[in-house]
């Protein structure tokens, strides 16, 4: 039987947001919440007179990130995360990549104030101007994509890092590798048949994919690599139009960064 949010948990991070939120000073903004993604990750707007920051709410999930040093086997029996190498919300992996991001003169969120522990930051405020919705009310859509593109393709030229410091440690970024993409690809035969009946696959034309599957893959791990950022739609960059140059793209939900393929981005 399915059961709704637990209130008592509810209670508790709520208690734990405040009370980080008083660490910060930020105790007494004013608060708005902001729609929330596909992830556990949410979001509010912390408003204080003329000032305003967003707060990250990314509790720990019970599924860990990808371990580094990870066997096939072991990834698959961790699950999803594991197999895909993502960051499972991680705050230090955002605050991580946001930090590198930052050295490359692009505008990432600035880490103001963390928790890691328990998956709480106070970020600064790129604010509401997310392209997708821009796009919508009329800017010129060439435009945009083209800025976006240029930043994109800084972020590949750039050597490509093996591990980026936080504060307290060191985030792995790991390769995009053969069953990580694999697991992606096969997202397609396990989710078309649900769409369309038409696309049900015996098992002769599922071996047949599969064939079909190893070779790609096999030809995409001969490409070099860089560091991709992974999830780059449209959702996921805010116009800056009062910045120059690449700094005119604010970058969002790159704690997945792995090492990948550039055109992965670029798609």
């Amino acid at each position: 039987m399915a059961t709704g949010p637990n209130p008592m948990n509810n209670n508790l991070r709520s208690s734990e947001i405040q009370e980080f939120l008083n660490q910060t000073g930020w105790g007494e903004a004013a608060r708005t919440p902001l729609n929330q993604d596909a992830s556990t990750r949410r979001y509010e707007r912390l408003r204080r007179k003329t000032e305003t920051t967003m707060l990250m709410d990314a509790p720990p999930l019970e599924s860990q990130p990808c371990p580094p040093g990870a066997s096939d086997e072991e990834r698959i029996a961790l699950g999803w995360n594991a197999i895909s190498r993502l960051a499972a919300s991680r705050v230090e992996a955002f605050a991580a990549l946001s930090a590198y991001l930052r050295t490359l003169g692009l505008s990432a969120p600035e880490v103001l104030h963390h928790d890691f522990a328990r998956g709480l930051a106070v970020l600064e405020d790129l604010g509401d101007e997310v392209l997708a919705e821009t796009i919508l009310r009329g800017a010129d859509e060439p435009t945009l994509y083209a800025a976006v593109a240029d930043v994109l393709a800084a972020v590949h030229r750039a050597p490509a890092p093996q591990s980026l410091p936080y504060r307290g440690g060191e985030w792995p970024i790991l390769t995009y590798d053969h069953l990580a993409l694999s697991a992606n690809v096969d997202l397609f035969v396990e989710w078309m048949p649900q769409r369309d009946l038409d696309m049900r696959m015996t098992e002769q034309s599922r071996l047949r994919w599969e064939r079909v599957r190893e070779n790609l893959v096999a030809k995409a791990e001969d490409f070099p690599r860089a560091l991709i950022l992974r999830d780059t739609h449209a959702e996921n960059f805010i116009w800056l139009r009062q910045r120059e140059g690449l700094q005119r793209v604010g970058l969002l939900d790159f704690q997945d960064a792995v090492l990948g393929w550039g055109e992965w981005d670029m798609s």
